[in-house]
């Protein structure tokens, strides 16, 4: 009795085959008959001589390994005759032969899907070289050992350190802190490459929106180093800075929404009055610089600065080990206090901790009164922070921007405490 298992393996074997074949014989249709070192049909037959051989091998081994041999010699023949014909040959439809023997192998060996997203993805990735190479093309050396030292404190320094408190308070977590040099580092890294390739309104723009939805003040951070080292404008720095911030008020409305609905009765006008503030300077400096432009050409330095962002993280655990000593040694009471302190370095956690606490252990209003004075706090912090690391840049718009924030924030929150 035939398996239909089997049928519908064979059937996605060769289909992978096929797809592969089409695109690897497309790329090569202008070539003479003959040339290739394997087309359309070819691949789709090596796509099924791989689901065959797994089908037959009955787990022992020994016919898939002879099918993928055979296959190895017969590619490497012509690949030797197509290299004495023309002095070139592809060693990426060779590489591609033999991901398609195993993919059909893999097919029959119960695993189609996998297979079937695994023959996407190489006919995708195939489908790329030009887009891929003309990406190459664009990067310099400095990019590419940025981005390889970005990777390296990510993916290799940051699972290796513990993951809990310890130090003063137990305030110290080792991953969390490094967490926040690798996010500061990877902003400036995709700010560095959006501006470059997207240019100054585009790309600077577009990182401080999404940047701002992860963390304001590494924004911050980032635009102020850019435009210390004069590779923006000031006027497209606090463009970047006005759109991060209310990415920021956004944010935390949307948490204590999703946590604690009712806060937003008294806290939503208090951040939407703020956000009018720092929206009215956005308008002003975006479009002053829509209409002059760029001052001079960019000179883009490396973006990936480890000793500037190890600094601020010493910053930031200095900060959290104050805080948590506060709380630890004055007690509830003092919740409004350490909410600013703790706020002016990381609102999300303010805003999630003080939300479940409401009209529990606090009142809503005490709730509110801890995240206002949080984002007052944060604002204050973001905006020393970009005067102290931007070297007393438009220090005139930032301070007015800062009281200004505050300053409606404020006046509408004691309106609705009075009421």
């Amino acid at each position: 009795m035939i398996d239909l298992n089997h049928l519908f393996s064979l059937a996605t074997a060769l289909g992978i085959g096929l797809l592969i074949g089409l695109e690897r014989g497309w790329k090569e249709r202008e070539g003479p008959e003959g040339s290739r070192i394997a087309g359309f049909r070819t691949f789709g037959l090596i796509g099924f001589l791989g689901g065959m051989s797994a089908l037959a091998d009955q787990g022992t081994g020994f016919v898939l390994t002879g099918g993928l041999i055979g296959t190895v010699l017969l590619l490497r023949q012509g690949y030797k005759e197509q290299l004495q014909s023309s002095d070139e040959a592809s060693v990426t439809t060779l590489i591609a032969a033999l991901l398609t023997y195993a993919l059909g192998a893999v097919a029959v060996l119960g695993h189609s899907q996998i297979a079937a997203m695994g023959g996407v993805v190489t006919a995708f990735v195939l489908w790329l070289r030009v887009p891929l190479h003309a990406f190459l093309d664009r990067l310099s050396e400095a990019e590419i050992s940025a981005f390889l030292r970005w990777l390296l404190i990510t993916i290799v320094v940051l699972p290796l350190l513990p993951d809990e408190n310890f130090g003063p308070f137990e305030s110290l977590n080792p991953r969390s802190i490094w967490l926040m040099v690798v996010l500061i580092s990877g902003l400036s890294f995709f700010a560095f490459l959006g501006i470059k390739w997207l240019g100054q309104r585009g790309g600077l723009l577009l990182t401080a929106f999404l940047g701002g939805l992860i963390s304001s003040t590494a924004v911050t951070l980032a635009i102020a180093r850019l435009v210390r080292a004069k590779d923006i404008p000031g006027g497209a720095g606090l463009a970047a800075l006005c759109l991060s911030w209310m990415m920021m008020l956004a944010r935390t409305a949307i948490v204590v929404g999703l946590i604690a609905p009712v806060l937003l009765i008294d806290l939503g006008p208090v951040l939407i009055a703020a956000m009018i503030v720092i929206a009215a300077v956005f308008v002003l400096t975006f479009r002053r610089l829509s209409v002059s432009g760029p001052s001079e050409p960019m000179s883009l330095n490396n973006p990936v600065d480890l000793r500037e962002a190890a600094t601020f993280a010493l910053v930031l655990s200095a900060a959290l080990m104050l805080s948590k000593g506060v709380a630890t040694m004055l007690g509830p009471e003092a919740l409004l206090f350490v909410s600013a302190l703790t706020g002016a370095v990381d609102i999300e956690a303010v805003s999630l901790s003080v939300t479940r606490l409401a009209g529990t252990i606090i009142t809503d209003q005490t709730a509110t009164l801890a995240i206002a004075f949080a984002v007052f706090a944060n604002t204050v912090f973001k905006g020393v922070l970009f005067l102290v690391i931007g070297k007393g840049q438009s220090v005139q718009t930032v301070s007015a921007l800062v009281l200004g924030t505050i300053a409606a924030g404020a006046g509408v929150l004691v309106l609705g405490l009075q009421t």
